[in-house]
């Protein structure tokens, strides 16, 4: 079964988001090298995006939809943000988080509000949206409980890093 182009467009780039969200979480594994308690937490948090990850895949296999031709690019680029940022202290690596989240929140919202008017066999993808919008913003939440908003610059992060994100967005959906 193919899918209509709105929902590729929404495997496509939801599947890249998460193929990021796994990679930027790498990035700050190793850049926090000798911090087992941050580095613990972080894991977690890996897994969940490790789950979404494999959610999307499953989808884009099963409905013959098309990955961004841009993945690798994207994975390497959440990687270095995401080592950049650990490696810069555990407060900017966890400000970079709740600035990817806060941007992911909003975009799962748009997704949410079309995929409610969605037909029914639509209804899963729906619903695993909400479920994985509610498990960024619990990743947001552990951002801010880590001291997130004491960043040095952190205004200038989650501007920089937001727009960054955003910008993913718009392209892994066009390519």
């Amino acid at each position: 079964m193919r899918t209509d182009p709105l929902i590729d467009r929404i495997l496509r780039v939801n599947h890249a988001g998460e193929s990021a969200a796994v990679y930027i979480y790498r990035g700050q594994l190793r850049g926090l090298q000798n911090n087992l308690e941050k580095r613990e937490l972080i894991y977690e948090m890996m897994k969940t995006e490790q789950k979404h990850l494999q959610f999307f895949h499953s989808q884009i296999v099963q409905l013959r939809a098309r990955p961004t031709i841009l993945l690798g690019l994207c994975k390497g680029i959440a990687f270095g943000v995401g080592y950049l940022g650990a490696k810069a202290g555990v407060q900017v690596a966890m400000s970079c988080t709740t600035a990817i989240e806060d941007t992911i929140d909003r975009h799962y919202q748009k997704q949410i509000k079309f995929l409610s008017k969605a037909k029914p066999h639509e209804h899963q993808l729906l619903n695993k949206i909400v479920q994985f919008r509610q498990e960024e913003l619990e990743h947001k939440d552990i951002g801010l409980a880590n001291e997130a908003n004491k960043a040095p610059f952190h205004s200038i992060i989650t501007k920089v890093v937001g727009l960054g994100c955003t910008l993913g967005i718009f392209i892994a959906e066009k390519f």
